[in-house]
Order: structure tokens, then C-alpha cells, then sequence
């Protein structure tokens, strides 16, 4: 009898453990189908919708780039677009009302240095004669000007094609709670609100403007995580910079904003004034012109790092900066200083990214294409 036990009790434990594995594969699989299989008209019906209603298409992180470099493509040819801004993340704060009498489109993609963005700046008049007027972001708080130089102007353009993400990673990444959770929100809300897959949604923190979750995947449903149609970003998924990470930042030193000083000695690659100059020549033969901007960086942290020990290379490199561009006749604007604009610790999310509230304080009274 007990061996009869014995042997069910087993035959039970191991049918069990075999559903519990077929259902857990099952549910990866639904979550790698849902989260990993955008189709590439997708982009195209995004585009649309947004030149159509101005609203913002959700995102996550994995489609960034070709995504920015897709939505640059159509927006050049199906509207307006005469100049175009190119740099990191620290400038997609910046909304095309901000740039008085130009039609911009914010190109900037996460974590671009200055190569690439000269590189993109040369495809982008190269390929459309439209184009006026370039804004390149000039980063030193956070290094992206001290890279090697690496210009490319032949054989090149803008990645367009999202990485290749291997079946190990998808796996991982399906196995993870976070990405569980959001595909299990995916599923509620298309079974109890959202049987229209084209549902729209008022961005929580964007006056009058719509999201759409249906497109792509998203790693914060219902937020209008992404970017504007005017390549604008939301940042919805940040949080504001208050008086208690505002002390953090002080004392934990500000480590990683001296390291590229230190690093660098302040010091950046001559060569790429050549370029500045060729590209704002090319510019000012179609009655444009090549602006260069230092980002705004989070109030009082400048002069708090000049008085610091890496103070010297950051005056020299400021002083030298500022030459160079006066030398070569261009336009630059340092907004490093982001209190002299009136912009407030609250207006950022870290200490090098600005919220577009401040952007609109320092861009009001600038008009760039005088």
C-alpha cells in the first residue's frame, strides 16, 4: 500500500514539476513573441500617426536608435524640416517651439559623441538639400567630446536597423519579473481596456497631447515613454532632481564629471574644427549656418566644479572652447551655466540632463538664424 503511495506521490511530483517547465516555457515564449517581434511596417504606421496627430509613440530602450534615425528619415521628407539638431540625450530636452522661425527635428540619440553627431550632420546635408540649419551638442560634463576622433563622410550612414538580440538574451530577459510584469499589464489591459489596438491615451504629464502603447513594446505602458514628433524626448520614466539628490550629487563628489576632466586634461581633438567649419560653410551656401551649444548642466554644479581640483581644466577648456568658435566665425552658446537662464534644480533629472522647461527659459530670447 505504501509503496503503492509511494510511487503516485512520485508520478504526481513529476508530472508536476513537467507542467510547471511546459507552462513557464510556454509563458517565455508568449513573452518573447510579444516583446521581440515589432514589424518593420510598424514604423512606418507610427510615423503616420504622429505626423497626423502630434502625439507620442512609446518606446523602449532596445529601439532607440534606429528608431530616431527611421522617424529623422520621414519627418525631413514628409514635412517641413529645415534644420536639424544632433547630439546625446542631453539635448532632446529641446522642442521645435523653442527654436524660433526654424522647423527643427531633434535627432539627438542616447549616449551620442561628438564624432558620430559630425558624422550624422554630413549624411543628413549631404542627402537633403533642404536643410539649413544644424545644432550640434557639445558635451564635456559628461565626455563625449574628448573621444578619438573618428569623422566619417564617405560609405556612411545613420544605424538604422535594430541590434540583433540573441535567443540566450531574450530569454533572460523574458525570465525577468520586470519584463513578466509589464508583458501580464500588455495582456490585461488588450483583454479589459484595450481591444482597439489603435487605443490612444492622454500623456499624464504632456498638456493635450496622446500616447499610443500599440506600435511598439514598451517598458512603462501608459506613460508616454518616447520620443515627441519632433524628436523631442519625454523622459517619463525619470524622476526630478529635489534638495535631498541635489545633496547626493554633492557628496558623492560629482566622481565621474572630474574623471573626464581629469582623464582629458581638459583637452579635446583641434580636428574637429575643420569639420565644424566645412559644415557651417556647406550651411551658409544655402543661406544657413552651423550652431554649436554646450548643454546646460544642473544649476550652481559648473562653478562648483571650477572651484573644485579639476577647476583649472574645466576654466581652460571653457576659455578655449569659446576661442576657437570666435576664431572660426560659428555660433556657440554655452549654457553650462543653467542658473544665469533662471533654470531651477527641479527642471532636471540628473545633473546633465534638462527637463524641457529650462530649455524653453534659456532658447526664449535666442534667435538662431539671425
Amino acid at each position: 500500500m505504501n509503496k503503492l503511495f509511494n510511487n503516485k506521490y512520485k508520478n504526481f511530483i513529476i508530472k508536476s514539476i513537467f507542467l510547471s517547465i511546459l507552462m513557464v516555457s510556454i509563458l517565455v515564449v508568449i513573452i518573447i513573441y510579444m516583446n521581440f517581434n515589432e514589424e518593420e511596417d510598424n514604423y512606418q504606421k507610427a510615423f503616420e500617426w504622429q505626423n497626423q496627430t502630434k502625439g507620442v509613440v512609446s518606446l523602449t530602450t532596445k529601439i532607440s536608435e534606429p528608431l530616431k534615425t527611421k522617424m529623422t528619415h520621414y519627418f525631413i521628407e514628409n514635412s517641413d524640416v529645415n534644420s536639424l539638431m544632433f547630439g546625446s540625450s542631453t539635448i532632446m530636452g529641446i522642442k521645435n517651439e523653442f527654436i524660433k522661425d526654424l522647423s527643427t527635428f531633434n535627432a539627438a540619440k542616447n549616449s551620442y559623441p561628438l564624432n558620430k553627431s559630425i558624422s550624422d550632420a554630413y549624411y543628413y546635408i549631404n542627402k537633403y538639400e533642404k536643410i539649413k540649419y544644424v545644432i550640434i551638442g557639445f558635451d564635456w560634463s559628461i565626455g563625449l567630446i574628448f573621444h578619438p576622433y573618428n569623422i566619417i563622410k564617405d560609405n556612411y550612414a545613420p544605424l538604422g536597423k535594430s541590434e540583433e538580440i540573441s535567443l540566450k538574451n531574450k530569454i533572460k530577459d523574458a525570465l525577468t519579473y520586470r519584463r513578466f510584469s509589464i508583458t501580464i499589464d500588455k495582456i490585461i489591459n488588450d483583454i479589459f481596456i484595450a481591444n482597439d489596438k489603435s487605443i490612444t491615451y492622454k500623456c499624464p504629464t504632456e498638456n493635450e497631447t496622446i500616447g499610443n502603447d500599440s506600435l511598439f513594446d514598451t517598458d512603462f505602458p501608459l506613460r508616454c515613454h518616447g520620443f515627441r514628433a519632433d524628436g523631442s524626448a519625454t523622459f517619463q520614466n525619470q524622476k526630478i532632481v529635489n534638495k535631498n539628490r541635489f545633496k547626493d550629487y554633492l557628496e558623492g563628489g560629482l566622481i565621474n564629471y572630474k574623471a573626464h576632466l581629469i582623464n582629458s586634461k581638459g583637452l579635446f581633438e583641434d580636428k574637429y574644427f575643420e569639420d565644424f567649419k566645412e559644415i557651417d560653410s556647406l550651411l551658409k551656401q544655402r543661406n544657413g549656418k552651423l550652431i554649436v551649444i554646450s548643454p546646460p548642466i544642473l544649476s550652481g554644479i559648473t562653478k562648483l566644479l571650477e572651484n573644485s581640483e579639476v577647476g583649472n581644466y574645466l576654466k581652460d577648456l571653457r576659455i578655449n572652447i569659446n576661442n576657437k568658435f570666435k576664431q572660426n566665425n560659428i555660433d556657440f552658446y554655452d549654457f553650462s551655466e543653467a542658473e544665469k537662464f533662471g533654470c531651477e534644480i527641479e527642471e532636471f533629472m540628473d545633473v546633465h540632463h534638462a527637463f524641457p522647461s529650462c530649455y524653453k527659459k534659456i532658447l526664449q530670447d535666442l534667435a538662431i538664424n539671425h
